[in-house]
């Protein structure tokens, strides 16, 4: 099947992850983005596309971090990621953030730290949207101003069960951890910068209370296991996000088309062998059950 388009994804950052590794409690990440989708076969059940059907590219990874930031060649500063795209109809681009280990790397079995599901419906087409605006150069040249195709979006990431379980979970926009920050620091001047509850005092109490063990355990070398509260809680998970910008050019024709296409969720069923037998007898069958029709007339 030819590719209809392409997909082009700019990964800047991601914060909050949830550590892997027991020795340090950080995680090196890197972005696996895969292209996919979810249609229905002949008996009409939802299933996704097939292995060979789908499409996939890595970033390149982090070491030793909760919060990484991938630099590249992108507007932002950005790893960008390029895919072609064989059909939009039921089409998703899957982010999944991984754990980079030697021995599991090679066999293609990293843990997965965080996914993340787009339905490209959500995305609009680049080809078919103008540039807000233009700028004349001294050259005679007409550069866009403001839209360049791409979408800036934060994502929630979701745990690695979503994956394991039959059920799927598409993700919307997310408001920029940023924007939250400040709204919240605004709040607190408001209110007199005070702290909210004695959940927070206590937090904070147990952090002073912590560091000068851990201050003299890294004075004499001694190996303290890291403070992980309650083991990933759900406070943490819902803080991990990521920041990616997505760019989707299709073609208006292929679209089209792939809506009309076979779904690659199963292989094409094979044509039966001709029959003469088979084909004698459904044609009686079709002549007797007409048999009543001819009498009313």
């Amino acid at each position: 099947r030819p590719a209809v388009g392409r997909i082009t994804i700019e990964v800047l950052e991601a914060i909050a992850l949830p550590s892997v590794d027991m020795m340090n409690g950080k995680v090196d990440p890197y972005v696996r983005a895969t292209i996919t989708g979810y249609d229905r076969d002949m008996l009409w059940t939802l299933r996704e596309w097939m292995n060979h059907k789908r499409h996939s590219l890595c970033s390149g990874y982090v070491s030793s971090t909760l919060s990484p930031q991938w630099r590249g060649k992108g507007k932002k500063g950005g790893e960008l990621l390029t895919l072609p795209l064989i059909s939009t109809a039921g089409a998703v681009l899957r982010l999944e953030v991984m754990h980079y280990n030697i021995m599991t790397n090679s066999r293609g079995k990293d843990s997965v730290v965080g996914v993340v599901e787009i339905p490209l419906s959500d995305l609009p087409n680049a080809n078919l949207r103008q540039p807000s605006g233009f700028l004349n150069s001294s050259a005679g040249r007409r550069k866009s101003l403001l839209y360049d195709g791409y979408c800036d979006r934060w994502y929630r990431l979701l745990s690695s069960d979503h994956l394991n379980s039959n059920s799927v979970v598409l993700s919307k926009p997310a408001t920029s951890p940023h924007v939250q920050q400040e709204e919240s620091s605004l709040s607190e001047k408001k209110v007199g910068g005070g702290m909210k509850s004695l959940e927070e005092i206590g937090k904070r109490v147990q952090g002073i209370c912590i560091a000068p063990v851990e201050w003299f355990a890294a004075a004499i070398k001694l190996d303290l296991p890291s403070r992980r509260p309650e083991a990933i809680c759900k406070e943490h998970e819902e803080r991990s996000m990521i920041h990616v910008r997505i760019k989707l050019n299709a073609s208006v024709q292929g679209d089209v088309l792939s809506h009309a296409w076979f779904p690659p969720v199963k292989p094409r069923p094979s044509v039966p062998p001709f029959d003469p037998q088979v084909l004698f007898t459904r044609i009686r069958f079709v002549c007797k059950h007409l048999v009543p029709y001819r009498k009313i007339q």
